[in-house]
């Protein structure tokens, strides 16, 4: 293999490595929104027998009977208003798409 080959492939894995890292962020993003929409149902579940609750409960990581702390609490109610206004913002795009009579 010829060092000119070699630098080759350290800028390729390098263009992998930095997609790759890319794609992480990314997946993390979006693992952060989705905890904080099941945050905020959640709080809107929270009895010890909620048969929505529980199960939000388990997969959080969360105990039967455990309180959400102030700060789950902040992050579901930002995921809340994020989800809303991107909600808005699709419902303004369809008014303009199809205007009413």
């Amino acid at each position: 293999m010829t060092a000119t080959r070699r630098v080759e492939d350290y800028v390729n894995l390098e263009r992998c490595v930095d997609a790759l890292e890319d794609e992480r962020a990314k997946l993390r993003k979006e693992a952060e929104r989705y905890r904080g929409l099941l945050l905020w149902a959640l709080y809107h579940s929270q009895g010890g027998s909620s048969p929505v609750g529980q199960p939000i409960r388990r997969v959080l990581g969360i105990g039967t009977h455990g309180r959400l702390t102030e700060e789950e609490v902040t992050i579901a109610k930002l995921a809340a208003e994020a989800a809303m206004a991107l909600k808005s913002a699709e419902d303004r795009k369809i008014d303009s798409w199809c205007p009413s009579a």
